[in-house]
């Protein structure tokens, strides 16, 4: 949004509204698409030590 503002050097409900839809509409097309597991998984697995200062 405040690109749109800083571009177009006016604020219209239209243009929000217009911007508002395609970034709700993109996020629901991502979610359909690839699921809600991110798309670089990267399984971590740390052994940390039962303190948290080094014995």
């Amino acid at each position: 949004m405040f690109l749109l503002e800083e571009i177009a050097f006016r604020f219209q409900i239209r243009e929000w509204l217009t911007a508002l839809a395609a970034a709700i509409s993109a996020d629901l097309m991502t979610v359909l698409v690839y699921g809600t597991r991110p798309c670089l998984w990267l399984p971590v697995n740390f052994n940390l030590p039962p303190s948290p200062t080094p014995s």
